[in-house]
């Protein structure tokens, strides 16, 4: 410490001159991991962010690689623990390879039933394989599935979750679009999945008002949470259903008997034919009087970001608005 309190402008100029390749190899290196330890100390950081912030640590673990090869020392024992870190690290970066296919945390369910709910929209309810009632997805948060028979590809999905966390089977509102989703119907019962997660999307405290906003499957987290009405002690709450169709808006029956049985919950579905844009004529509703009340949308990506610049633009701050945005 000593050494660097005694040090001249001229001395530090040194430490920082990007002329030396390796010097500043070391530098970016370090400014990598820092920057990403330093986002991991924020504890509500969606799925996808968090992934990728991982991702800054394989550029970082090389430019240090390559900086402590240009000045490994002559010292035997210096020198076999920058190889065994070396080596250390390629098993680690061996490890994340390995588990992108075969993942580490992965949990074993099997269908337990298959529900068509029109408009090519399926509720897939599942079960755990080993029977364990202790491992509950709460909803507000998605999960990553596979499917694991044939003709299922071996790719994952990630899907909300539409069930309460004390709920035996998990259930997932499911719109066929893709490959496998288009396959849903044809799935067995008993067949197998593998699901890891769950992953936080957004986590609002239940003591607070609430205005939901779904568009479309984007109903599936917020079926979740109606789901949980009845043993969860919810502030006031109000959805807003937006569907290019009365066929669109789904689980209208489980809505209304929501809404007879609770209070505190309503809900009202608005119709915008498919081709038209929102007007603020039909949003106008979704915005309280309450400002402090939070916000939460789900729904196409233009959707929500179209919802999103109305609510600022109409005096509600960010702060007050959360979106569900995952991405495989």
């Amino acid at each position: 410490m000593n050494q660097f309190l005694d040090f001249g402008i001229s001395d530090w100029q040194l430490l920082f001159d990007i002329s030396d390749l390796g010097l500043l190899a070391a530098w970016m290196g370090f400014a990598l991991i820092f920057s990403g330890i330093l986002f991991a100390y924020l504890k509500k950081l969606r799925y996808k962010i968090w992934k990728s912030l991982h991702l800054i640590f394989i550029p970082a673990y090389f430019l240090i690689f390559w900086h402590a090869w240009l000045f490994l020392p002559s010292n035997h024992f210096f020198s076999y623990t920058v190889i065994f870190l070396i080596l250390s690290g390629f098993i680690v970066l061996s490890i994340l390879v390995l588990s992108y296919f075969f993942p580490l945390h992965e949990n074993k369910f099997e269908v337990s039933q298959l529900v068509d709910i029109g408009d090519e929209v399926f509720e897939l309810n599942v079960v755990r394989s080993d029977k364990d009632p202790k491992l509950m997805y709460p909803a507000g948060q998605i999960v990553y599935l596979r499917f694991n028979s044939k003709p299922f590809s071996r790719n994952w999905h990630p899907f909300s979750i539409a069930s309460c966390e004390l709920d035996p089977k998990l259930r997932l509102l499911i719109k066929s679009f893709g490959h496998d989703t288009k396959l849903l119907e044809s799935i067995q019962i008993g067949s197998s999945l593998s699901i890891v997660g769950p992953f936080h999307e957004f986590n609002i405290s239940s003591q607070v008002s609430q205005i939901w906003i779904a568009g479309g499957v984007g109903i599936s987290p917020f079926m979740g949470m109606v789901r949980c009405l009845g043993v969860k002690k919810f502030a006031d709450v109000k959805l807003f259903y937006f569907g290019n169709s009365i066929g669109e808006i789904k689980c209208k029956k489980e809505l209304n008997e929501a809404k007879d049985r609770f209070p505190n919950f309503s809900w009202k579905s608005i119709i915008e034919p498919r081709g038209s844009k929102l007007t603020e004529e039909s949003l106008q509703d979704i915005i309280q009087s309450d400002k402090n009340s939070n916000y939460i949308i789900c729904g196409p990506p233009a959707f929500m970001k179209y919802i999103r610049r109305y609510l600022i633009k109409n005096g509600i701050e960010k702060r007050f608005i959360n979106t569900e945005e995952y991405s495989k």
